[in-house]
């Protein structure tokens, strides 16, 4: 039976994408908590080596979603007037939504 660490996954995440920020100082104290509970539940290598592959990717992705909030900040820009394209199916809402997307505006 393989052991899942928590600070291996996590130094595992940083280093294979370059970024530190979690955006959150609890995260690893909580990644731990489910970590233990894994190691306890008695899963067999595979089972654990699945468990790790899945908490590495969302550790991964948790760093890009932090970094991108931190380079794009697009929560900030304010939307003045939505547009909402609506349509049947087969209608070309899609293409509409793709022209509209072309304008910087």
């Amino acid at each position: 039976m393989t052991l899942l660490d928590t600070d291996v996954l996590i130094t595992a995440a940083q280093e294979s994408t370059g970024l530190t920020d979690f955006g959150d100082d609890t995260l690893p104290t909580r990644v731990a908590l489910v970590v233990d509970r894994l190691n306890s539940a008695g899963l067999d290598d595979t089972a654990s080596r699945a468990a790790a592959r899945t908490i590495g990717g969302l550790l991964t992705s948790r760093l890009h979603v932090v970094d991108d909030h931190a380079r794009l900040p697009l929560a900030a820009e304010r939307i003045t007037a939505p547009l909402f394209a609506t349509g049947e199916p087969r209608s070309g809402t899609t293409l509409l939504h793709a022209l509209l997307a072309e304008d910087e505006d």
